[in-house]
């Protein structure tokens, strides 16, 4: 049936999800849906300040940027799969997943911050991970720590994941004081960077701190239809929890080393839906960084379900909700 056909590890699974994906974004490539605006237009970051700077005003490039950046960001979420054997068998599944949960919502089809610092999250997943009984880890610690603390420079409720990467070391490794200062440490160099560019430049230190502080406690309220959005995280939801409900009882039976992996992600997810609902500013853009973690979740039970109607169903569910916000978005 469809289900055992779409997880097969070939160029032509990997073509037809590519083609999914281009299909819920051409009305965002072609300009026939407007952008819509977020609190980072008013308020930016200075890194996502000086790269949105770079594109012109009053065209699409942005778009096609953002959807290239996101197909970018799924092929190296597939790698990591692969890196680290998260699933028994190779798919493509974990990328048509994050394709969807994070951007087939067309409101949240722009170059926004949130899409930025994924790309910085998804590099400290990588290199928490590769900690696991690693016997000198300083160095991927380090770079960790870099990398969320240039996404908090991008998308300041990413710093919640600095809290999520202590917990994720606790998880994979035992106690030890120097990585948590070096993850710390880590954390500040793009800060004390950023600092040291303003003073050179003359620029108050405390414009970042209260554009920092507005991009978390500022309320915002999306201008897109809610009922869209609720519609489309319903057909998100229920495959999803299916899948969770699934996965964590079957952890116990996996090799040590998936359980705790599987673990951070889980923890992951968890953290930024907490951020999504305890951080006024986060908005629907924030399914940049919630997508990581779910796809691979999504993907650890489709990979091994079984191929019957129901399991057919809960498959097709995203992809069935893209398309009804394809419509939906129109009127």
């Amino acid at each position: 049936m469809v289900l055992n056909s779409l997880r097969k590890n070939t160029f032509l699974v990997a073509l037809l999800f590519i083609l999914i994906f281009i299909g819920t974004w051409l009305q965002t490539i072609t300009g026939k849906i407007a952008s819509y605006s977020s609190l980072a237009d008013s308020f930016p970051l200075p890194i996502f300040k000086i790269i949105s700077n770079i594109f012109p005003k009053n065209n699409t490039l942005p778009q096609i940027s953002a959807l290239v950046l996101s197909i970018v960001l799924g092929l190296l979420i597939l790698n990591l799969t692969n890196k680290f054997i998260l699933l028994k068998s190779r798919t493509y599944l974990p990328f048509l997943f994050y394709l969807l949960t994070s951007s087939a919502f067309i409101p949240i089809q722009k170059f926004n911050p949130a899409l930025l610092a994924s790309i910085f999250i998804f590099l400290a997943i990588d290199h928490v991970m590769a900690t696991y009984q690693k016997r000198n880890p300083l160095d991927n610690i380090f770079r960790a720590g870099l990398s969320i603390g240039i996404a908090s420079l991008i998308y300041a409720p990413s710093v919640s994941v600095g809290i999520w990467s202590l917990f994720a070391l606790l998880t994979l490794r035992t106690f030890d004081i120097r990585e948590w200062f070096v993850l710390l440490f880590a954390f500040t160099v793009p800060w004390l960077f950023v600092l040291l560019f303003y003073f050179a430049l003359s620029i108050d230190f405390n414009t970042l701190i209260t554009t920092f502080i507005t991009n978390l406690i500022v309320p915002f309220e999306p201008t897109s239809d809610p009922i869209a959005f609720y519609i489309f995280i319903s057909f998100l939801g229920l495959p999803f929890m299916v899948a969770l409900l699934r996965v964590v009882p079957n952890l116990s039976s996996q090799k040590i080393a998936i359980r705790r992996y599987f673990t951070i992600l889980i923890q992951l997810f968890l953290l930024i839906i907490l951020t999504f609902i305890l951080i006024p500013s986060c908005s629907y853009e924030i399914f940049y960084l919630l997508a990581i973690p779910a796809s691979f979740i999504y993907s650890s039970y489709f990979v091994e379900a079984r191929d019957n109607f129901w399991n057919n169903l809960l498959f097709a569910l995203p992809i069935i909700g893209a398309i009804i916000v394809q419509i939906l978005i129109r009127f």
